[in-house]
């Protein structure tokens, strides 16, 4: 028997097997986990993408990632499909699907798709086959509209089961249920975006940084994403928001944004004085050498911080699986040449 196991249980809610006697009246076994709510990577925690409706169990307790609605059954290759439902965006409910390529219930199961194969709030799909023989699915659209309280109703697709998951071909409205709900769209997209990122300078002009974002609607399925700074363009040193907007053919747009923080020399610096004090060489040398570096940056005085990185280096060499260890001098190695070329062109002190 495969069966959910409830996020108010887990918090990262579970799918597991368990082995029934013959008769079906009790457990043979362990239960075993075959999916965990975590382990599709487009998912977003429930309090990420609706503060007010998030499942809680309590007030400390952390954000869950919810399992529902789990089904299995065979590809033409003798694949074991499972498609299942959890919440992933503003809609609530997305369907996706996962394969056991060994055909066993036991797995190793992966996702299929990076993204959910159906959106919209829609949920609890059961495939089935016709009786000419044709392949189709219902799912549950909990509402048309995006909120829960304009009832539920079923839908019904023509589907394709392949070796590589279910293949949505044509959504049937001559099938589905509760007529008259209305479907008029008045949701936005759903973005989704990376956190803050943090990277170090690589050159006076600060780094080129690569994301990666998207945005989906909940009819439409994926939907393009402009951005303020391209993925792999340079970032110059500091604080820089990218703001990004999504727009569906119904005209409802999503604004979202992140920062990308790109530490100057004054900041790498800093890092390199925590590594060394969390190595707590017996000597005070190699601390007296980054601070005195970061003394000839803050006046400044660019040969100066060149001419102490250049010191530092020296000693690290000459103190390598010594008074520090092999990796960590490496470390500091990279990390002093990297200062070295974000200080580049710097100005001097002046003479006066």
């Amino acid at each position: 028997m495969v069966y959910c196991r409830e996020w108010v249980q887990k918090i990262d809610g579970g799918i597991e097997a368990i082995p029934l006697t013959p008769d079906l009246r009790a457990a043979a076994g362990d239960p075993i986990l075959l999916v965990r709510g975590s382990d599709a990577s487009w998912r977003r925690r429930a309090k990420e993408y609706n503060q007010e409706t998030a499942p809680a169990i309590n007030a400390t307790q952390s954000a869950p990632y919810v399992t529902d609605g789990c089904e299995l059954s065979r590809t033409p290759n003798g694949s074991l499909l499972m498609i299942w439902t959890g919440p992933g965006g503003r809609c609530s409910y997305n369907e996706v699907q996962a394969i056991s390529r060994s055909g066993r219930v036991r797995g190793p199961w992966e996702q299929v798709y990076r993204e959910p194969f159906m959106h919209g709030n829609r949920g609890h799909g059961n495939l089935f086959r016709t009786f000419e023989g044709k392949a189709m699915l219902v799912v549950m659209n909990r509402s048309a509209q995006g909120g829960l309280a304009n009832g539920t109703r079923s839908e019904y697709y023509d589907v394709e089961i392949t070796d590589e998951g279910v293949k949505v071909l044509k959504h049937r409205q001559d099938l589905d249920g509760q007529a008259g709900l209305s479907l008029e769209d008045k949701t936005p997209p759903d973005l989704y975006l990376p956190p803050n990122q943090v990277v170090d300078a690589t050159s006076p002009a600060g780094a080129a940084v690569s994301y990666t974002a998207m945005a989906h609607d909940w009819r439409q399925g994926p939907v393009p994403l402009k951005t303020s700074h391209n993925s792999g363009s340079a970032f110059a040193i500091g604080t820089t928001t990218v703001a990004c907007r999504a727009e569906d053919n119904a005209g409802n747009a999503a604004e979202e944004s992140f920062t990308v923080r790109v530490k100057g020399a004054g900041e790498q610096i800093a890092d390199q004085l925590a590594l060394i004090q969390l190595a707590r060489p017996k000597s005070a040398k190699f601390k007296d050498a980054v601070n005195a570096a970061q003394s000839r940056l803050e006046a400044g005085d660019t040969a100066g911080v060149r001419k102490q990185l250049t010191a530092f280096k020296q000693l690290l060499r000459a103190e390598s699986g010594k008074a520090l260890s092999v990796s960590l001098t490496n470390k500091l190695l990279v990390n002093t040449e990297r200062i070295a070329a974000v200080i580049g062109s710097w100005p001097r002190r002046s003479s006066a």
